[in-house]
């Protein structure tokens, strides 16, 4: 969280830099730069971010790549796909429940505010982190995915197809992994909520991915 409120700081100073010579701010600005001990002042100080940037910023990409490059949200971004794109998890078929929590593991919100793990010996101390889940519930293991792989979840994520496929054994792959996803996220909202029963959907209400996976076959 201080790290979000740092960048949009730091993005903030730097909008107000690129405003036109004909705003009230911009003309104001050189004698808020001029005064001592300004909130302005302060602020472009403080924030580490700003600190580092070269100045003036080269142009408009100077800020977005720092901030890309250097902080930590860029482990989200690396989680994601290469391709510069609509994700897919945003337009295939599936349940609210299944694409929000898709979407808040994506953007960092899932699993949340680390709490106590009740999936292991709670004298431990271990907290409800991606990393901690990661090992804790196996997840390398159920989605039989290469040990070096940071995030099981998000690579199996950037494997989901933009189409559908004809190919049945793709389609028995990918409804295999889809059913275990499923069943991981279940667990994982689970332990990040006080609630002592487990979060499972009606069993007899599939997916609409699986059916867009695998449509019926035509009598």
């Amino acid at each position: 969280m201080e790290e979000r409120k740092m960048v949009l700081q730091a993005k903030n100073i730097y909008r107000t830099f690129q405003l036109p010579n004909t705003t009230l701010i911009y003309t104001m600005l050189r004698q808020v730069i001029t005064t001592r001990d300004t909130h302005f002042k302060k602020l472009q100080k403080r924030n580490e971010i700003w600190q580092s940037l070269p100045l003036p910023p080269a142009n408009s990409r100077t800020l977005p790549t720092f901030i890309t490059k250097n902080c930590c949200e860029k482990q989200l971004i690396s989680m994601c796909r290469s391709n510069i794109a609509n994700d897919p998890i945003m337009y295939l078929p599936m349940h609210n429940f299944e694409r929000s929590r898709i979407i808040r593991w994506r953007m960092g919100w899932l699993p949340g505010r680390p709490t106590t793990c009740k999936n292991c010996d709670t004298t431990l101390n271990n907290n409800t982190t991606r990393n901690h889940l990661t090992q804790c519930l196996k997840l390398h293991q159920i989605l039989q995915v290469p040990i070096i792989v940071t995030s099981p979840i998000d690579y199996i994520l950037n494997q989901l197809p933009t189409k559908q496929i004809s190919n049945r054994i793709k389609q028995n792959y990918f409804i295999q992994k889809w059913i275990q996803l499923t069943k991981i996220f279940n667990k994982i909202e689970t332990l990040c909520h006080t609630t002592e029963d487990e979060m499972n959907p009606d069993p007899e209400d599939i997916s609409p991915l699986i059916h867009w996976l695998k449509p019926p076959t035509a009598n």
